[in-house]
């Protein structure tokens, strides 16, 4: 899923077209309370802290990775559950992404020695996952806690499943930890088979789709309809009646729309999943892609922290 934190756009009409898509709810604001600047100032030390644990991690102890990962999802899923309930988002709790960390951390903890499993792990980390980073946006932002989170989320499982499949003589240090060894090849020969590459995984995702559909659109539709606070993946995305993702959604109108949703982002899945044999068999190829996630969030936090710069100088010169 994306990033989200509440937008207190500015009354000033020549700014609300050109910052159309800047997050007022940041630290930078000189109007926010002491107390939230505080909690931002900690958002920002430890999501500081967390990259360099990871690039630490990285940069040859890649046994931690697995541990590092198992210890923080738990706590930032906590957090952002309890953040999100409180403005009714916790519907975005629900998006596949949360999913595919779960299904990361039954083979860490419960079958390490599932070689199938880890191969289905493998290509939801690798596949619609760092993926996400594009499609939703998610940005570098370190005082950010909801941002860091979705940055966590989506390329995190691609550093863990990376450590696993290339250097399991590192993994052996952390037997006594998860207590069985893990089994990253179904065979000698490390094959890819389509089955447990594409299908399973790609089934997966069509089964939490279904799930999705039942609980967002049947289920609470009513609910979540008459109250326009509650924001999900479907109406954060679609939401912008000029944007390209609403136009696609409504080629057969109102009624097919959330139809087109569901197949979109199943063929966006099927897309993703192709290229994941290429990255299981070619380190420098999965370094690469592991780069090019890392790119895409700092670049984007990097245009936020710049339009946020820019505007709060503009606004003091107007104040």
């Amino acid at each position: 899923m994306g990033d989200f934190t509440p937008r207190n756009i500015p009354s000033e009409a020549e700014f609300a077209e050109a910052i159309e898509d800047v997050d007022f709810g940041s630290a930078w604001s000189e109007r926010r309370p002491p107390f939230y600047r505080f909690v931002d100032k900690v958002a920002f030390t430890c999501g500081v802290l967390n990259t360099c644990v990871i690039a630490y991690c990285m940069g040859g102890y890649h046994w931690l990775m697995p541990i590092a990962y198992s210890a923080s999802t738990p706590l930032l899923l906590l957090l952002r559950f309890a953040m999100y309930k409180v403005i009714k988002w916790h519907y975005f709790m629900m998006d596949f992404c949360y999913f595919g960390n779960l299904l990361l951390l039954v083979y860490l903890w419960i079958y390490p020695a599932s070689s199938h499993l880890f191969l289905v792990s493998f290509s939801i980390a690798n596949g619609p996952l760092p993926w996400a980073t594009i499609l939703f946006r998610n940005s570098l932002v370190f005082h950010s806690l909801d941002k860091m989170t979705s940055v966590f989320i989506h390329i995190t499982p691609a550093f863990v499943t990376f450590c696993l499949r290339w250097y399991p003589k590192h993994m052996e240090r952390s037997l006594h930890i998860f207590g069985e060894a893990f089994n990253t090849c179904v065979d000698s020969a490390c094959d890819t088979p389509f089955t447990w590459t594409f299908v399973v995984p790609l089934c997966y995702f069509i089964a939490h789709s279904l799930f999705y559909f039942a609980i967002v659109q049947r289920v609470r539709v009513n609910k979540i309809k008459n109250d326009k606070a509650y924001l999900t993946s479907y109406r954060y995305l679609v939401g912008h009646r000029h944007g390209l993702p609403f136009k696609i959604v409504n080629v057969f109108g109102k009624r097919g729309r959330i139809y087109v949703f569901g197949v979109c982002q199943v063929l966006y899945a099927a897309l993703s999943f192709l290229p994941v044999p290429l990255l299981y068999h070619c380190y420098w190829l999965h370094l690469a892609m592991l780069w090019l996630s890392v790119l895409v969030v700092t670049w984007n936090g990097g245009n936020f922290y710049f339009e946020v710069f820019r505007f709060t100088a503009t606004a003091s010169k107007m104040a």
